[in-house]
């Protein structure tokens, strides 16, 4: 058999009577009755609007989820934050975090990659004959490594993580979120939960470049038989990419809202299981600590 290990990889509406056409008078963001609070009425007054049942007339301050538009995900948010489900401190915090990091790519002039950690991320699990083959990798392949290879143009977007994908990270998608704030920077750190086969774009997705569940598919099928179908590899072998909890820390420029240094860690394990026989995980994990100049 030929060796298989590669590595390079909610909305509860609330009824009451209230009276016809509103005005969102106040400044707080989500306050459609304008008393500058937030409540289950003013959830219920944007649901009627969207439904053209009472229509508010001024809903400049209405769009809760900044999507460009007035929906039930307004509503529901509202709801959520009513209930205590939501933060709007810490969801304001996120979205700096956010912004500055999608900023790397759009306004960076250049990106440098200091060091890279490669890790074992979980004890091996298979058979004995492979581990010989798995101890020969781990010495080969973990220990820090410090890298300064600087990025530039084109090259940053192709580089920078989540490669392929923007963030679009929420705070309800993290945990151990810490946001510290002094006099010319700020420090944020969170841990996203892990999850498997994420998508690019959301949750570890979004803040780390990811292997898909199709990259390792495809990348497992030409280790075994190139000229396999896709669906006679998934007879042979079921594969998964499972993301433990992945670490991120940030930090920002007050002044200018830029990120200038970003650190994660992606504790990755690959999952194998061959005609429900064979079972293995190789557990992989790396960190990089960036630079970003602008």
């Amino acid at each position: 058999m030929k060796r298989i290990i590669s590595i390079t990889l909610a909305l509860t509406l609330i009824c009451s009577a209230f009276c016809v056409t509103a005005f969102a008078g106040s400044g707080k963001i989500g306050d459609a009755n304008g008393d500058d609070k937030l409540s289950a009425v003013d959830a219920r007054m944007i649901l009627q609007h969207v439904a053209n049942v009472k229509p508010i007339e001024d809903t400049s301050n209405l769009d809760v989820s900044q999507d460009g538009k007035i929906s039930a995900v307004d509503a529901r948010i509202i709801l959520q934050i009513v209930a205590g489900i939501i933060d709007p401190v810490k969801e304001e915090q996120m979205q700096i975090f956010v912004n500055a990091f999608n900023g790397v790519k759009e306004n960076a002039s250049s990106v440098t990659l200091a060091t890279v950690n490669v890790y074992e991320s979980e004890p091996y699990s298979g058979p004995d004959e492979f581990k010989e083959d798995y101890e020969a990798m781990i010495q080969e392949t973990v220990g820090e490594q410090v890298v300064n290879q600087t990025f530039t143009g084109a090259d940053i977007t192709a580089n920078f993580p989540p490669v392929g994908a923007t963030c679009s990270l929420t705070y309800n998608e993290v945990k151990d979120f810490e946001f510290t704030e002094t006099e010319n920077y700020y420090e944020i750190s969170f841990k996203v939960r892990g999850e498997t086969n994420p998508t690019r774009g959301k949750g570890v997705g979004a803040v780390a470049t990811i292997v898909t569940k199709e990259e390792l598919e495809s990348a497992m099928k030409n280790e075994i038989d190139p000229e396999m179908s896709d669906e006679e590899f998934r007879l042979v072998m079921k594969v998964n990419s499972r993301y433990n909890d992945v670490t991120v820390k940030a930090r920002i420029d007050k002044a200018t809202g830029n990120m200038i240094e970003y650190y994660v860690d992606t504790p990755y394990v690959m999952e194998m299981n061959m005609f429900e026989m064979l079972k293995m995980n190789i557990g992989i994990g790396t960190a990089e600590k960036w630079k970003i100049a602008y």
